[in-house]
């Protein structure tokens, strides 16, 4: 997952603050919906194309084929 540096600061602020504060801030950002308001399909889509890469997920390699004596 890719974070931008520049929510660095954000999350820095937020670990400061009281409580009440940080979480105003989070509800002014959006932060409450992230989850909520999530694409499934462009989820479910990103997951299978995540999986494709995944070390060890990858599909074996084909066996070459041994050609019968009748010319099969």
């Amino acid at each position: 997952m890719w974070v931008p540096k520049r929510s660095r600061r954000t999350n820095q602020l937020v670990a400061v603050l009281p409580r009440r504060m940080s979480e105003t801030m989070g509800r002014a950002l959006k932060a409450d919906r992230v989850l909520t308001d999530a694409d499934t399909i462009s989820r479910r889509d990103y997951e299978l194309r995540a999986s494709r890469c995944e070390p060890g997920l990858e599909a074996p390699p084909e066996q070459p084929q041994i050609p019968t004596a009748a010319g099969d």
